[in-house]
Formats: C-alpha cells, structure tokens, sequence
C-alpha cells in the first residue's frame, strides 16, 4: 500500500489515553506527509485538537484503503463486519489490555508509518456466517469474526443444545455453547476452557460453556462441516444468540440455528516483526 490510497483513522474507544493517542497519530502523519481522513463519528471526533482542518467521512463512505483503529481488540470487532462488506484491510493500534488483533503499540507510530507505505504481513483470517431459521424462515443473519455464542436465556439456568454436522451430533448440557474460529480461540472460547487454535489453522472450535457433566470438551471440527445447533421443541426456555458480543435475537425452542464457514475472510496487516506464537 502507498500513502497515495486512503488511509481512514477510528478511534471509537471511549477514554483520555485514546484522545492521547490519536492526537499525536494526527500530528505525526501530517509531518510524513501521508493522506488520511477521519471517521465522523463523534466518539472518533471528540477530543481532536484540529479536527476543522481534517478531512472527515461516514465509515458508509470508506470503501478502499486502510482502516486504522485506535483503541483494542474490540476496536477491530466494531469495524470488522464493514471492512468484510468491503474487502478493506485492518490494522490496529492497542490501548487495550490484550491485543491479539490490535498488535502495534500505542506509541510505535513508526510501525504504522511502514504498514501504510507497504511493509508490512498479511493475515487472511477466517469468519463466520450464522443463520437463525425459525419455522422453516430466515429470521436473522449476521457474521462473526471470533465467534457465535449461544448462552441461556434464564441466568443461573442451564440451555440444553442439539449439535448436528457431518453425519453426527452431540446433546450439550451448559450455560451456552459457543462455535468459535481460530481468531476467536483467544477470546470468549478461551476463557470457557477452549484450546487457543493458531489463527492460519482451518477448523470450528465448540466450547461449551459450564458442561453438565464436566468431562465435556471442546471439540475442533473442519469448516468444511456446516453445524446446526438447536433447542428441542419441548425445552422451557430458550436462549440468547450473540456475535462476537453483539445481541443478534432471542433462539427459541423448535429453532435452528446454521453456523458455517464464510466465503469472505478478513484481512488484517501486521509489522514485519509480527509473531503469533510468541505472542501468546
């Protein structure tokens, strides 16, 4: 990428350290010289010591060139299902508290400055489509970039969950399960006991969260496996489906619910130096 190709600037995170930093990210592309413009949502704006001077634009409008995030991993959850409409490549700047996604540290603007004229790695990372049918309808759709959790409606209360793939299937006894991609597998899937998957690797990841008995595991699946998980018709209650933390519908008893490898896959730039694995 040359400086010659939109470069658009998010900073939708909420706190001085984010108005800190994009402050100084302004200043130090102006004084290299490179062509940008600003998100105008005014959590981007608020804070900017020049914003009259800058070019500002509807993230509906950014359509090629770099998106640059200034915030977190969630920085990049917010912005992802735009870039993949989009095919626009991500790259983060990390003033949260992990970063597996968002890996250029906040001060290291020079990272960023060789990223945007064109050294920098590649990453295709997979995604998910999900499909809520209710009596025999498409009642909601949406894509996730770590994963698709289906939890409990009733807090304190165990969902009882259908899995068919392939020519087999599982009945989960928990809190929720959850059918996560390599990306995911250091987020949501991790803290409820899943394997941390390299992200290059091909494979679903189902983690059920808080199992009846407890000697149920996670379980890795090729993505060439489309999993349908329901909730028997007879259930009491049914349960809450989110996407990468955002609220999609309520799943109700007689539900099915398809989770499939997407045809589109993120692409995220990394410094030179990036290293997953000695990351984690």
């Amino acid at each position: 990428m040359t400086t010659q190709q939109p470069v658009t600037l998010f900073a939708r995170k909420q706190s001085a350290p984010t108005i800190e930093t994009k402050n100084k990210l302004i200043a130090f592309l102006n004084a290299h010289g490179v062509d940008f413009q600003v998100d105008d949502h005014p959590r981007t704006q608020e804070g900017i010591v020049c914003a009259t001077a800058l070019k500002t634009v509807s993230i509906e409008s950014v359509t090629q060139g770099l998106m640059v995030s200034i915030g977190g991993d969630g920085g990049i959850l917010r912005l992802f299902p735009h870039a993949l409409k989009h095919q626009l490549p991500l790259v983060a700047i990390n003033l949260g508290r992990v970063g597996f996604l968002a890996d250029i540290h906040a001060e290291d603007f020079a990272g960023l400055l060789d990223i945007i004229r064109g050294h920098y790695v590649e990453e295709q990372r997979q995604t998910l489509q999900c499909s809520l049918i209710r009596k025999g309808r498409k009642v909601t759709s949406d894509v996730a970039l770590n994963e698709v959790a289906l939890t409990s409606h009733t807090p304190g209360r165990i969902i009882h969950v259908n899995a068919n793939w392939k020519d087999a299937h599982s009945t989960y006894h928990a809190d929720g399960l959850i059918v996560a991609t390599p990306t995911g597998s250091t987020g949501y899937s991790l803290s409820a006991g899943g394997p941390v998957v390299h992200p290059l690797l091909d494979t679903h990841i189902l983690t059920p969260i808080c199992p009846s008995p407890r000697n149920c595991h996670p379980l890795l699946l090729p993505t060439s496996y489309d999993i349908t998980l329901s909730i028997p018709a007879h259930s009491l209650r049914g349960g809450t489906l989110c996407a990468d933390g955002r609220f999609l519908d309520t799943m109700m008893p007689g539900d099915d619910l398809i989770v499939q490898k997407n045809t589109k896959t993120l692409c995220l730039y990394h410094p030179k130096n990036y290293n997953f694995l000695q990351m984690i």
